[in-house]
């Protein structure tokens, strides 16, 4: 799938890999919106003379035709992108193109009370905390509010504020806001569509090391983004992300070593890329992967089988990646800690059904989301707890949930 997985498009927030929520798409969520399109385009030959042709967002990618083991080559392999986040009328709070402009980083500012009382969120954003913080400049603070605009928590879903509360914590260098605000310029959501903002905002994320922006601004070059393609620096963003597990990157590797489209080609590479993803529960990757495999020798198989044993994901900063909900923040908080994290009742279907969405966005598969728990959504609470150090309870609580909304991929 070149062209998260955007929608990323969380991040939390981020891009692009698995169905997303119905709920979260609906209110425009961008980072549902990377996950609910994978591929968007494709592109015929291995030195692709024209634009990348677009196609439905929602078309499955076309697999390499299956060919004997005899074969010595690589048929020209079409590529099929997964795109990039999107999350639509214009905003007024000072949008940035350029990525050197930035505001100062700020935790708070020194609005004087009145300024503060006027930049205050709306009482159903959240607790009084989240709120002040938020008027006061906290980039974290001002981030939820962009969320809870987004999926229409505790206020109607509103794509335009949600993009202003985006904008201010993205000029303090938040890269999940960034993220998200990459997603709502690429799609025009919320923003009108600017697709050089879209490609900054996405820029500067990417190199504060935000494995969704990755993926997406890859896209971008792989697209042409209102220029001219670039697949070799499509290949080295899609090479990035992958090395942090962005499913559809690992995928877009594999499509561009198989066809040599901005890289050499590579069938050891290519088998890698596909097998890796095929491991993380992609059906498509795995067909593909059985497909190179019939087009080499025994030696040149082995090869590309210790390459994938050989391989570690890195470890993506936190700080890039996600965004902590302060415990004061929470419409818990004046609840007594015991009673914070309780499980969620059998019978609290909406909230499982959340978690079960989140889940399988972030990689973690459940299944097809029903609101029961069973074996599947356990296993896959526990590798997410796991994956973030928390105790590996296996059930849904409001903890869980805060952590799932915060993760960017």
């Amino acid at each position: 799938v070149l062209p998260e997985a955007a929608q990323p498009p969380p991040d939390e927030a981020v891009p692009v890999d698995t169905e997303p929520a119905e709920a979260a798409t609906a209110a425009g969520n961008p980072d549902a919106e990377a996950a609910e399109s994978r591929v968007i385009a494709e592109a015929a030959p291995a030195q692709p003379t024209e634009p990348v042709r677009q196609s439905d967002p929602l078309v499955a990618a076309g697999s390499i035709p299956a060919t004997s083991a005899t074969a010595q080559d690589v048929p020209e392999a079409e590529a099929a992108f997964a795109p990039p986040a999107g999350v639509t009328s214009s905003f007024g709070d000072n949008p940035v193109a350029d990525p050197a402009t930035r505001a100062p980083a700020a935790g708070t500012s020194n609005l004087e009370p009145s300024s503060l009382l006027a930049n205050l969120p709306p009482e159903g954003v959240g607790p009084m905390a989240l709120r002040s913080a938020a008027a006061s400049g906290n980039p974290a603070a001002e981030f939820f509010v962009g969320v809870r605009y987004t999926e229409g928590e505790g206020v109607p879903a509103d794509l335009e504020k949600a993009a202003v509360w985006y904008q201010k914590a993205a000029n303090k260098g938040l890269p999940p806001a960034q993220y998200r605000l990459a997603s709502l310029y690429e799609k025009g959501r919320g923003v009108e569509k600017d697709m050089a903002k879209a490609r900054a905002w996405y820029s500067q994320a990417a190199q504060a090391g935000n494995a969704k922006a990755m993926h997406n601004l890859a896209v971008l070059y792989a697209e042409g983004g209102g220029e001219d393609p670039d697949y070799a620096k499509a290949a080295m963003w899609f090479e990035s992300a992958a090395n942090y597990g962005v499913k559809d990157s690992l995928f877009n590797l594999g499509i561009l070593y198989a066809g040599g489209i901005g890289v050499d080609k590579d069938l050891v590479a290519s088998y890698k890329w596909f097998a890796i993803a095929a491991d993380k529960g992609d059906p498509e990757a795995a067909k593909r992967r059985d497909d190179v495999a019939n087009m080499m020798d025994q030696q040149t198989l082995a090869n590309a089988r210790l390459a994938v044993e050989g391989f570690k994901l890195k470890d993506a900063d936190p700080a890039a990646n996600k965004v902590t909900l302060e415990p004061s923040w929470a419409e818990q908080s004046s609840v007594p800690a015991a009673n914070v994290s309780a499980p969620a009742p059998a019978g609290n279907v909406d909230m499982i059904r959340e978690a079960q969405d989140k889940l399988n966005y972030l990689g973690f598969d459940t299944g097809t989301p029903d609101g029961q728990m069973g074996p599947r959504t356990r296993s896959a609470i526990r590798a997410f707890q796991r994956s973030i150090g928390l105790p590996e309870t296996g059930e849904v609580d409001a903890k869980l949930i805060d952590e799932l909304k915060s993760q960017a991929i």
